[in-house]
């Protein structure tokens, strides 16, 4: 598999936002948002914290935080998480007494207005247990926050490293173009001296068309590049900005990454969702018991204007509806299941394959580095030798060839060097730490249960 592939696949399976659930927009807090936060607002951390924060007062983590928390999104933040905050309130709200009012009309036509007091005493557990799947949905959307949240921030990062990869291709290119340009020079004045053939005076040139074709491709990339730049950040670059190397997390083991990744543990919820779901599902026949005071203001036939009782409500029949919900829940736990362990596989896989790779990149670019010095050195040997007349133009342009490549590999290697050190970060969402991204709100009504830990 290749880098670029290898790594995009990573911060996808750490960061993708469950769209189908509802994506949810970022709500920003004021504080910076803790290494693996399950959504009480405190850290999980281990052995104190996960990764340094020396990035976080510098230019590029300044400029990351722009882009994320001032992006469209982050503007607009908040509907999804309050709407999962008022959807507990919603169930909280049946467990409280009820008051209505309602009216009737007697056969001599007086109306008759009655006021009812109702509080459920006993549900087996029912709205209780609805009240936990609400609390559990939130936060499901909480999680799903921060796995988008990590994937934006990954995203402003991305686009800074591609930038600047792009810059520095169009400055090869042009090197490259330049290069080529005083080889045709060279060319014609032995062409013009009689030393030369006209051959390689036409392959020259034919070169030089080539070079100058990859001098305008690289400037639409980096146009593409100037464009998804300013999309994510509002704004037109205006400076170059070095991506600094990515903070090393203490700990890198495949079990910790799992553990921690945003996506991961919002699937983990969203099971956890479906499983009470099914429960609920179960439990639709239990009888509901409630105590019902209600007075008719003494225009009625209450007597003595007040009667209390108890209201039961037992289902007895209803057409099958219970089966088909029990069914239906069943097979949405399963998908959710089936869902959880794809990306459970998919991220270790990639896990895998992303520390093979980021552990031999030192080692390529080495390598790379030393190609480039080697190309270099034997571009000045040809040019020297082909001035002296013992040279052949074809040794020229294979050097020349030989170092353009090289100086493209290294540039791509070291972007993706860079992308690959950050890709680590957003599968388990330190990158939000790393870069003193501020947290989501957490939604309320979440006190009276224990989070996942």
């Amino acid at each position: 598999m290749k880098p670029a592939t290898l790594i995009c696949l990573l911060a996808l399976a750490g960061c993708e936002t469950a769209q189908k659930e509802g994506g949810a927009r970022p709500v920003m807090h004021s504080v910076a948002l803790s290494s693996a936060s399950d959504g009480t607002g405190q850290s999980r951390l281990v052995d104190g914290a996960r990764t340094d924060r020396s990035l976080v007062q510098t230019r590029f983590a300044a400029l990351i935080q722009q882009g994320v928390t001032t992006g469209p999104l982050s503007r607009a933040a908040g509907s999804v998480i309050m709407d999962a905050s008022a959807q507990i309130g919603i169930e909280k709200s049946a467990l409280r007494p009820q008051i209505n009012i309602e009216g009737s009309v007697t056969s001599e036509g007086s109306a008759v207005p009655v006021l009812g007091l109702s509080q459920i005493i006993y549900d087996g557990g029912h709205r209780a247990a609805r009240v936990a799947l609400r609390q559990t949905e939130a936060r499901r959307v909480y999680q799903s926050e921060v796995a988008g949240l990590s994937a934006r921030t990954f995203k402003a990062v991305e686009t800074v490293i591609d930038f600047e990869r792009d810059k520095a291709l169009l400055v090869q290119a042009r090197q490259n173009a330049a290069q080529i340009e005083g080889l045709v020079g060279l060319i014609e004045e032995r062409f013009d001296a009689g030393a030369g053939s006209l051959a390689d005076l036409l392959s020259a040139k034919g070169r030089l068309s080539n070079a100058e074709a990859e001098v305008a491709q690289a400037r639409t990339d980096l146009a593409s590049s100037r464009a998804v730049w300013v999309e994510i950040f509002g704004l037109a670059p205006v400076q170059s900005l070095d991506v600094p190397a990515a903070p090393k997390l203490r700990r890198s083991d495949e079990a910790f990454a799992l553990q921690n990744s945003p996506r991961l543990r919002e699937l983990r919820l969203v099971l956890e969702t479906r499983e009470q779901e099914l429960a609920l599902s179960a439990r639709t026949r239990v009888p509901t018991v409630s105590a019902i005071l209600e007075t008719d203001f003494n225009q009625g036939s209450f007597s003595d204007g007040v009667q209390a009782r108890l209201g039961i409500d037992l289902p007895i029949y209803r057409g099958g509806l219970e089966r088909a919900s029990v069914a239906g829940a069943a097979a949405r736990r399963d998908q959710a299941l089936a869902e959880l362990d794809s990306l459970t596989r998919a991220l270790t896989r990639s896990l895998s394959q992303a520390k093979a790779e980021t552990g031999s990149i030192q080692t390529r670019l080495s390598a790379t580095q030393r190609a480039v010095a080697l190309n270099e050195e034997a571009l000045v040997t040809s040019k020297g030798q082909f001035e002296l007349g013992k040279g052949s133009f074809t040794q020229i342009v294979e050097a020349v060839r030989e170092l353009d490549l090289a100086q493209e590999r290294l540039i791509r290697q070291k972007s993706e060097a860079r992308r690959a050190e950050y890709a680590i970060l957003a599968v388990t969402g330190d990158i939000l730490d790393a870069l003193g991204i501020i947290a989501p709100l957490r939604p309320v009504g979440l006190d009276d249960i224990k989070e996942e830990g």
